[in-house]
């Protein structure tokens, strides 16, 4: 029984940690605000959120690894207590998608980050 108790605890501890980034989703953002920008200023701002896509994948890849470590010392996910930024990561991923449409849909020559 103690066993039992003791798996059921790590599964729920598991299923608090930290999502990879990786395994995040993008989250639906439209490309119709890029729309009026011309191919310059969109390849400026595909950069820009590249960027801000790297920087919080990296943050969140930071919390999954603390998660990770918390779980294995103490069975309880450290961002359960201090978040984390899976909802940035979805947006990010959203907007490269939505530029990426919007430079699509214009002609424009991708120009990579």
């Amino acid at each position: 029984m103690k066993k039992l108790i003791a798996a059921a605890g790590v599964l729920a501890a598991a299923a608090g940690c930290a999502t990879r980034p990786a395994k995040i989703e993008p989250s639906f953002v439209s490309n119709e605000p890029y729309m009026a920008s011309e191919c310059a200023q969109l390849a400026e701002r595909m950069t820009d959120a590249k960027a801000r896509l790297q920087d919080f994948s990296a943050k969140q890849e930071k919390k999954a690894n603390v998660d990770a470590a918390f779980v294995f010392w103490v069975l309880v996910p450290a961002s359960l207590f201090t978040g984390d930024y899976a909802a940035e990561v979805a947006k990010a991923k959203g907007e490269v998608a939505a530029i990426g449409a919007a430079q699509a849909s214009k002609g424009c020559t991708a120009i990579k980050a």
